[in-house]
């Protein structure tokens, strides 16, 4: 069965549609959503872009990746939640932007009682979890 490497990277949001990045150790079938697209093969690596098109403006969708039918994501071990495509708002005058790096730093610190991980987007995604997903940053740098 084919593993996910990488992903899933959401590369594109936009009003009705998204697009889904993942590289795969092997060429396989890669479904999000009820969207497929069959991996291409760049110096020995499999990857794959699924757009996902038909979505409501302004709603949050949760999603899973399969590779040829089987679930990779998220994995089914796992207590994460699930991943989700929100879209745009039509008619949205203001975009929240939360920006962070996945780079280990030296030493995870505590600032007022809230511990902070070497890795700031894992303690933002921990942070996210206990708030009103209506909170949450329209995107990530």
């Amino acid at each position: 069965m084919p593993r996910l490497l990488i992903g899933p990277v959401l590369r594109h949001v936009g009003t009705t549609d998204a697009t889904v990045w993942v590289e795969t150790d092997a060429a396989c079938a890669v479904d999000v959503l009820g969207h497929t697209e069959d991996t291409w093969t760049v110096g020995g690596h499999h990857y794959a872009l699924v757009t996902i098109d038909g979505l409501a403006p302004g709603t949050s969708v949760p999603y899973e990746v399969r590779l040829d039918g089987e679930q990779v994501w998220p994995p089914l071990d796992s207590s994460r939640p699930a991943s989700r495509i929100r879209t745009q708002q039509v008619d949205a005058t203001e975009v929240r932007l939360a920006f962070g790096s996945c780079r280990y730093q030296r030493g995870a610190i505590t600032i007022d009682d809230k511990h902070f991980d070497d890795d700031s987007l894992a303690c933002l995604s921990r942070e996210l979890t206990r708030q009103d997903e209506a909170t949450w940053p329209d995107g990530v740098l």
